[in-house]
């Protein structure tokens, strides 16, 4: 019992985002409390709110919870971007940060020709396109509880095991929860491990405007960098 135990999410407290820094030079967001409104995040404008936490912080485990409730999004070609919750070792926008030599990994809100769609992207220095996780499809509207996770030292070159695990009702794990899609990323043989920075509201800093939104709310970040991440869902 105590071993199932520890694989559970243990819920803390939540984000003030109005203690955050904001850089948003076109009122794209608004945070209030524990809440971060995301209206029509073009991808061509300088838009996030962050924390610093100090040079390698993040340099361990850790399984983060928020919730997310998907908005509209402008365009099918996968041309828009969200960034929900990223980690990174310097303060840029996504773009910006692999052409400036940081590394980072955040789930991201975009939309296809399938659907609306939650992912976890990760760049390095020089490589935007550097590592994906497979899509999980939902739906607008809908509270979704996510939990972000990472094993520091799994996966096939101990640089990191990823996971994104999207449920409605609850947080995996917990009662009333219902499991929508969990997937992986496998962290290649060069990736970054250390970070700094979270930020959310993240817009992608270049191309056109093709636009973004969603409301990201509770954060809780207590799960870092000690805790060990959830189990993998089975079945």
């Amino acid at each position: 019992l105590i071993a199932l135990l520890a694989c559970l999410p243990v819920q803390g407290a939540t984000e003030n985002f109005a203690s955050w820094t904001e850089t948003d030079t076109g009122g794209y967001l608004a945070p209030s409390g524990t809440s971060l409104v995301a209206t029509s995040v073009p991808r061509n404008q300088i838009c996030y709110v962050y924390k610093n936490y100090g040079a390698s912080y993040w340099n361990g485990d850790f399984s983060v919870n928020f919730q997310f409730v998907p908005g509209a999004v402008s365009h099918t070609s996968n041309d828009s971007f969200l960034g929900l919750c990223a980690f990174t070792n310097a303060l840029y926008n996504w773009y910006h940060l692999s052409v400036n030599g940081g590394a980072g990994v955040t789930p991201v809100y975009s939309r296809d020709t399938t659907g609306y769609k939650l992912f976890l992207w990760m760049v390095k220095s020089g490589s935007e396109w550097y590592a994906f996780s497979d899509d999980i499809y939902v739906s607008l509207g809908t509270t979704y509880y996510v939990t972000f996770a990472r094993d520091y030292d799994g996966g096939t070159y101990k640089k990191g095991l990823y996971t994104l695990t999207v449920c409605t009702g609850n947080y995996y794990g917990e009662s009333g929860a219902s499991l929508v899609g969990q997937e992986t990323l496998n962290a290649p043989s060069a990736a970054s491990t250390d970070f700094q920075y979270v930020l959310t509201g993240l817009s992608k800093m270049n191309g056109s405007v093709q636009a973004a939104s969603g409301t990201i709310s509770n954060l809780d970040l207590s799960g870092a960098p000690s805790e060990d991440p959830p189990s993998k869902a089975t079945g």
